[in-house]
C-alpha cells in the first residue's frame, strides 16, 4: 500500500467503523423488541407533566437523573418510542468514533472491540443509561494525556459520569483519585495548574453529591433494603465469578434466552470454578499493568469497588458487571500514556504500548466478545427479546384497543408501552404506564388474580386481556376465558406472553 493510500485508510478508518457500527446499530434496534426495563424511564419522562415528578418518581428507582433529564427533554420533541432508541444509538456511536480516534489500540483490536459484545449489543441494541456512562469514561481517557489544561472540563466530565449510573459514579471516584495522587506527585510542576484543579474538584463534588443524593431510594422503595455486610462463602463466590463473566462473556448457545446465561457456568462444576478462572484473569491483568503503577491504582480501585457493591448491595446481572470488562479496557488505555517503565510522569502525546503480555491478553479477550456480540446480534434478530410488542400488534390487528389490558407483574409494561395507553398491574392494584417500585406489592395467586381483574372490569363494562408470563393455572368457576395467543420464544425469559381474553359479560 503506498503511502498516499495509507494515509487515506487511517483517516478513513474512524469513520468506516462508524459508518459500519451505525448501519449495525439501526438494523438492531429497528428488530429488538424492547423489554420493561429499558421502556421503564422511557414511560417515566413521557407521561409525567414536568421534569420535577420526573425527579421525584426516580427516588423509587435508584438511579440519578441525567439520563431520565435527556429523556424528558427528547420526549417533548417527540413521543415516538423509537426516537429514544436513536438518541441511544447515537451516544453508543459517539462513544466508539471517541474510541477508534483515540485509544492506542491497533486496528485489529478497535474493530474487535466496537463489534464486541457490551459494545454493539449490550449497551447499544438493549437501550439503557449505561452507554452514556461508558461515553464519558472514553472522554476522560482521550483527555487524559492533556489534563493538567483541562481539570475544569474533566471535573464536569467526571460529575456527569457520576450522574450516569452508580457504576459510572464508582469509576468517577476512582478516576477522580488517580487524578488526585497525579497531581500531588508532580505538585512542583503544577503551581499554575492548581486554580484549575480545585475548579475541576469543586464541580466533581458537586455532581457526585446530586449523584449520590438521587440514587438513595425513598424509605418506600422496594430497593431500600439493607447492605449485605455478613461475609457468606457462595455470595462471595459469585460476586467474584462477575469478573470471568464480563471478562469472557460467551453465552449458553443452546437456549434461546441466551441474555445473562455463561457457557463456563453452563454445569455446576464449571460454575464451581467460576472464581478461580476470575482470580487468574485478574492477575493476567495486574501482571499486564504492573509498570504502570496509576493505571495499575485505577484497575485495582474501579474492580474492587464494582465488586464491593456487587457484594454488599445489589447483585445485578451482566450489563452490571460489563463494567469490570470496561474498567479494563480504560486502564490499558491509561497504561499505553506511560513509558513500559515505574515512571509516572506521562508523555503529552499517545506513546506506544509495548507490553507484548497486555496486547495479547487484550486480543484475545476481544475475539471472544466479538463472538459474543456476533452470536447476540444475530439471535435477537432471529427471536423476541420480549413479547411485548408483538402482543400489543395481535391486540390493534384484532380490534382488541378498547380491552383492559392486565398482568400480575412488570413485564405488562412493554405490551402497554407499544400500546401506548396504561395497564392494569394487578399486583399493585392500579393502572399505570409504568412500575412504581414502591413496597405497595402483593402478587396474587390465580383465582385472586381472577378476581382482582374482575372487579376492575366490571364497573368499566369492559373486556379484560389478560397478559402473563406463565399459563393460567386455575379455574375460575362463572368466568369464561379464552386463550388468544402465546410466545415462548423470547430471549428474556420472563417476558413470555399468554394471552387471555375474559368477556365482559363474565359474572
Amino acid at each position: 500500500m503506498s503511502d498516499s493510500l495509507e494515509n487515506l485508510f487511517e483517516k478513513a478508518f474512524p469513520f468506516l467503523i462508524l459508518a459500519v457500527f451505525l448501519v449495525f446499530g439501526c438494523v438492531g434496534i429497528l428488530n429488538h423488541e424492547m423489554w420493561r426495563d429499558e421502556l421503564q424511564a422511557w414511560l417515566i419522562v413521557k407521561d409525567s407533566p414536568d421534569l420535577k415528578t420526573v425527579l421525584q418518581t426516580i427516588k423509587f428507582e435508584g438511579h440519578p437523573g441525567l439520563w431520565y433529564s435527556l429523556l424528558y427533554f427528547l420526549s417533548k420533541v417527540s413521543s415516538n418510542i423509537v426516537g429514544f432508541q436513536l438518541l441511544h444509538l447515537a451516544i453508543a456511536a459517539v462513544s466508539i468514533y471517541v474510541f477508534v480516534v483515540f485509544a492506542p489500540f491497533s486496528k485489529f483490536q478497535k474493530s474487535l472491540f466496537a463489534f464486541g459484545y457490551f459494545p454493539l449489543y449490550e449497551y447499544s441494541i438493549i437501550s439503557r443509561h449505561y452507554a452514556i456512562g461508558i461515553l464519558f469514561v472514553f472522554l476522560l481517557c482521550a483527555l487524559y494525556p492533556n489534563r493538567r489544561k483541562m481539570y475544569v472540563v474533566i471535573g464536569v466530565i467526571l460529575a456527569l459520569l457520576a450522574n450516569s449510573n452508580v457504576y459510572g459514579s464508582i469509576i468517577a471516584i476512582c478516576f477522580y483519585s488517580m487524578l488526585i495522587v497525579d497531581f500531588f506527585l508532580q505538585a512542583d510542576r503544577m503551581k499554575g495548574e492548581k486554580l484549575g484543579a480545585i475548579a475541576g474538584s469543586v464541580a466533581f463534588m458537586l455532581g457526585l453529591a446530586l449523584a449520590v443524593e438521587q440514587m438513595i431510594p425513598r424509605s418506600d422503595s422496594c430497593f431500600a433494603v439493607p447492605w449485605h455486610f455478613f461475609f457468606h462463602a457462595t455470595h462471595f463466590g459469585a460476586t467474584l465469578s462477575t469478573v470471568a463473566a464480563s471478562y469472557i462473556p460467551l453465552p449458553n448457545i443452546d437456549s434461546i434466552d441466551f441474555w445473562n446465561s455463561n457457557f463456563l457456568a453452563f454445569s455446576p462444576a464449571g460454575e464451581a470454578f467460576m472464581p478461580d478462572i476470575s482470580l487468574v484473569l485478574a492477575v493476567c491483568c495486574l501482571v499486564s499493568l504492573y509498570r504502570t503503577p496509576l493505571a495499575l491504582w485505577l484497575y485495582l480501585s474501579s474492580t474492587i469497588g464494582v465488586l464491593l457493591f456487587t457484594y454488599l448491595v445489589y447483585f445485578g446481572s451482566l450489563r452490571h458487571h460489563g463494567h469490570l470488562f470496561v474498567i479494563l479496557v480504560v486502564c490499558f488505555w491509561i497504561a499505553s500514556y506511560y513509558e513500559n517503565s515505574t515512571n509516572l510522569d506521562p508523555a503529552e502525546s499517545k506513546v506506544s504500548w509495548n507490553q507484548k503480555t497486555g496486547k495479547i491478553f487484550l486480543t484475545l479477550l476481544l475475539c471472544l466478545h466479538f463472538v459474543s456480540g456476533a452470536f447476540a446480534f444475530y439471535t435477537d434478530l432471529r427471536h423476541p427479546f420480549s413479547a411485548g410488542q408483538a402482543v400489543a400488534e395481535f391486540i390493534k390487528e384484532h380490534g382488541l384497543q378498547t380491552a383492559i389490558v392486565a398482568g400480575d407483574g412488570p413485564y405488562v409494561t412493554s405490551v402497554g408501552a407499544y400500546l401506548d395507553k396504561p395497564v392494569y398491574f394487578a399486583d399493585r392494584s392500579r393502572f399505570g404506564t409504568f412500575v412504581v417500585f414502591d413496597t405497595q406489592l402483593s402478587r396474587p395467586d390465580c383465582p385472586e388474580l381472577m378476581e382482582r381483574v374482575k372487579r376492575v372490569a366490571q364497573p368499566l363494562n369492559a373486556d379484560v386481556i389478560l397478559v402473563l408470563n406463565e399459563e393460567i393455572s386455575c379455574q375460575v368457576p362463572g368466568t369464561a376465558i379464552l386463550r388468544l395467543m402465546q410466545i415462548t420464544d423470547t430471549i428474556v425469559s420472563d417476558e413470555r406472553a399468554y394471552v387471555y381474553l375474559l368477556k365482559k359479560n363474565n359474572k
